[in-house]
């Protein structure tokens, strides 16, 4: 069975999180969350929100006891499912070193490079 993702507050998803972490987490006031669950049990969460023709990926975290098992790559597959359900034309993403492998993968192009993080852009239609 694979991932299912339920609808949370921004406080449902916080709650999982490590607290001396909640410092790395920034939020649109426009983001939807999710838990991200597998088998009914929370491993993480992940939220977006849509701005015009573009799905804005924010803030995925995985519990550390459940990282190293592909949910982030099922993760970007469930963003890019729904950025073409929703009509969008990209996926876009502020990425960190941790993340940014598993955008690329997924046919993102560098946007812009900052200190600490990347911005990427996937275009639906050619989303690899």
């Amino acid at each position: 069975m694979g991932l299912t993702f339920e609808p949370a507050t921004q406080v449902e998803c916080l709650n999982i999180v490590d607290k001396k972490k909640l410092r790395d987490f920034a939020f649109a006031k426009k983001t939807e969350f999710f838990l991200v669950k597998m088998n009914g049990e929370t491993v993480g969460f992940t939220g977006y929100f849509r701005s015009g023709k573009k799905l804005r990926a924010k803030n995925s975290y995985i519990l550390e006891d459940h990282r190293n098992k592909g949910y982030f790559d099922q993760i970007m597959k469930w963003r890019l499912a729904r950025a073409k359900d929703m009509g969008c034309t990209h996926l876009e993403g502020t990425c960190t070193k941790m993340s940014l492998s598993s955008f690329m993968r997924h046919g993102a192009k560098v946007v812009k490079e900052y200190k600490n993080y990347t911005q990427v852009e996937i275009s639906v239609a050619e989303e690899k």
